[in-house]
């Protein structure tokens, strides 16, 4: 059966990941950067101080939010997705809910509405009547993302990388692409952010996270950093 619980979507056997996995750095594509340990360093020091940094200063406005969430509709303030990590893992990202608790019901084993997700590239319509007045707010101004700032800190994602995938999304790319996306972790933000975000294209986003493991480096994830916050007030980039 398939369930999508809030927004939590459990594939059925057809978009089932297919078995194959990477198994080591031997097939890693030609192309993608190889980091140093002093880059790896640098990279993971970003992370923490960044993430740290930011849950200090966003720690009294997550509070509202989560406020917010909880009085406004019933269930809780947070839900986890399963999304592909580095190396063919799945982790549990974290969000602000977005959607009522109790519209789950009325999604399961629906064809149509699986169809509609799938093909509007793993996202519900940003008109959708599930997703609540708050959590329309949330997904506009991406506010409904910073509690990933705690899976930067537990190592299941960085700042910036590629985008975070469904494991059952990554199920439908090729074993090339499924081999390059298991050697970076997924970041809060990246080229597909700064891009243009919802307003790009499933295989545009393929293209820029190619790009971006193609020509990686620190100076890069830093200009990345500095461009987020004009992508985050670009007009309908999110829903």
């Amino acid at each position: 059966m398939t369930v999508i619980d809030n927004d939590h979507v459990v594939m059925p056997p057809a978009f089932a990941p297919p078995k194959h996995r990477p198994t080591g750095l031997a097939e890693m594509p030609p192309f993608v950067v190889q980091k140093t340990t002093t880059q790896r360093v640098m990279r993971r020091s970003l992370d923490l101080g960044i993430a740290v940094i930011a849950l200090l200063v966003l720690a009294i406005p997550m509070l509202v939010i989560a406020l917010a969430v909880k009085l406004t509709s019933p269930g809780s303030a947070f839900f986890t997705q399963d999304r592909a990590g580095a190396g063919g893992s799945t982790f549990k990202i974290f969000k602000f809910r977005t959607m009522a608790a109790d519209t789950s019901s009325s999604l399961n084993s629906d064809s149509a509405d699986l169809e509609a997700f799938v093909a509007n590239d793993f996202k519900l319509a940003g008109n959708d009547p599930r997703i609540t007045p708050i959590g329309k707010f949330l997904r506009r101004t991406s506010l409904d993302e910073v509690p990933q700032l705690v899976n930067v800190l537990l190592g299941d994602m960085s700042i910036v990388g590629v985008r975070p995938l469904f494991p059952e999304q990554l199920g439908q790319r090729s074993a090339y692409d499924q081999n390059l996306y298991a050697y970076m972790r997924p970041g809060l933000t990246g080229r597909w952010q700064v891009a243009g975000r919802s307003n790009i294209r499933d295989h545009e986003r393929i293209m820029l996270d190619r790009d971006y493991l193609e020509n990686w480096s620190v100076a890069m994830d830093l200009r990345l950093i500095a461009q987020t916050p004009r992508a985050l007030l670009m007009p309908g980039a999110a829903r």
